[in-house]
């Protein structure tokens, strides 16, 4: 990662270097035209080790051609898909802003908590992008069925403006005949502590798992920490899979009664008591609006970015000097094995309600690191089988270490310990051989003769 940028890139000049994926990696790039013509563009490439694999470069080709059906201004649009060589790109829309987890950290770095109006404004765009998608059609007018199955905050974009923008529909599924890319059976594709429990077991998939994951987004806004986090990527999953609420409890004291009742139903476990289309959820969230008096606008966001943007990019800058010595982390690890050996060894979880699968289990990575509240979502790290270190024994203060240090020298100089005289006494006192009931009995008896 010693480029010296810009980089020549067919017609485009790469001037930054956005982020680098367990797929992909993103910059900032420029494309000339006639009379001094320049825009500026976000380039995805395909990594080269991934290019010589048909099953990720298809997967490439079908987010190329999905997307560019979506037109809606809350969806980051493409532009262009092509090949420089051997490399593949897509040309997409450039946001000039950062996304919902930058800011998510900033503020926590600020020890400072987002507003929950100007959260649910920033979710109920997010839905207003959904409900175009899930309902979007093919040029027959037959609908797709598009689940993008990949919410989370580092896939939402908030501009300079004020705008929301829905991005990376790379894993998204959709029921094309001509979408020559499907998820085999026995993988998991997402970010974990993002998906929906019927896609961590899964079961067949609907756009109501998307509404799942924008509560996870939601209640994670309205906290400013994780819902689903635990030690491993493990127990991770088992708590998205049963839908285990306690952080929310815990940390979601300060929720109005009204929105607390919205988010808890986008994240119920079973299907028929959520939120049945991003419609009703948006719709929600805007009487909620309603009823609070509040009206948030776009200038609001915009005020909020302004406000954040320096703290960000600087943010950025020590993130990219970090990745600067980091190799790309894998994109594939083995979780299957080890979710039905869980299942079937921990009585803390209920049954899983799939069959098991045995193949291994894929994840599709963000490009973005994740919250400092929570581990990594990046791939399923291995256990350690090295003994942990030593715990250090806390030292005492105070009047017992004195008194410590004072018996060591009486010791020294041949002296009992204080302590150890009065467990003598003690023992002795309370030693059955030093009980003498006789001699009780002798004076009731000498003092009856008297």
């Amino acid at each position: 990662m010693g480029e010296q940028f810009p980089i020549p890139f067919g017609r485009y000049q790469l001037i930054e270097r956005l982020a680098v994926g367990g797929m992909a990696e993103l910059f900032v790039a420029t494309v000339g035209g006639e009379h001094g013509f320049a825009k500026k563009v976000v380039i995805k490439r395909l990594l080269p080790h991934l290019g010589v694999d048909p099953n990720y470069t298809q997967m490439f080709i079908d987010e190329a051609k999905l997307t560019a059906r979506l037109v809606h201004p809350k969806i980051a649009q493409t532009h262009e898909l092509g090949r420089v060589g051997n490399e593949l790109f897509i040309a997409m829309e450039f946001v000039d802003g950062f996304d919902v987890l930058a800011m998510l950290r900033e503020c926590a770095h600020r020890r400072e908590q987002l507003e929950h109006h100007i959260a649910v404004w920033i979710a109920r765009e997010v839905l207003d992008a959904l409900d175009f998608a899930h309902q979007a059609t093919d040029a027959e007018g037959n609908a797709i069925g598009v689940v993008h199955r990949d919410i989370s905050p580092s896939n939402v974009l908030l501009s300079v403006r004020g705008d929301v923008k829905l991005i990376d529909f790379g894993i998204a599924r959709a029921h094309d005949p001509q979408r020559a890319q499907t998820t085999k059976s026995g993988t998991l594709k997402g970010k974990y502590g993002y998906m929906s429990p019927e896609q961590v077991v899964e079961q067949p998939l609907d756009p109501r798992t998307d509404l799942f994951s924008v509560g996870v987004v939601l209640a994670e806004m309205l906290t400013g920490r994780r819902l689903f986090a635990a030690a491993n990527e493990l127990d991770v999953l088992l708590m998205v899979r049963d839908a285990r609420l306690t952080r929310l409890d815990k940390y979601g004291e300060g929720i109005d009664p009204g929105l607390d009742v919205v988010v808890r139903t986008a994240l119920k476990k079973n299907l028929d008591e959520r939120w049945q289309s991003a419609a009703a959820f948006r719709d929600a969230l805007d009487e909620w609006l309603f009823m609070q008096r509040r009206r948030v606008s776009a200038k609001m966001v915009a005020d909020l970015v302004a406000v954040l943007r320096e703290g960000v990019i600087s943010q950025r800058a020590r993130d990219q000097a970090s990745d600067a010595l980091a190799e790309p982390e894998p994109v594939a690890a083995p979780v299957a094995a080890a979710m039905a050996a869980a299942t079937a060894a921990a009585d803390r979880v209920a049954t899983v309600e799939a069959p098991p699968r045995a193949s291994a289990a894929v994840l599709t990575v963000s490009t973005t690191p994740v919250v400092s509240t929570a581990p990594p979502v990046s791939t399923v790290s291995t256990m350690s089988t090295a003994s942990p270190a030593p715990v250090p024994r806390p030292t005492r203060a105070g009047p017992q270490r004195r008194w410590r240090c004072r018996g060591r020298r009486r010791r020294a100089a041949g002296h009992p310990h204080p302590d150890r005289r009065r467990r003598r006494a003690g023992s002795r006192a309370s030693s059955p051989r030093r009980r003498r009931r006789p001699a009780a009995a002798s004076t009731t008896s000498s003092t009856s003769a008297r």
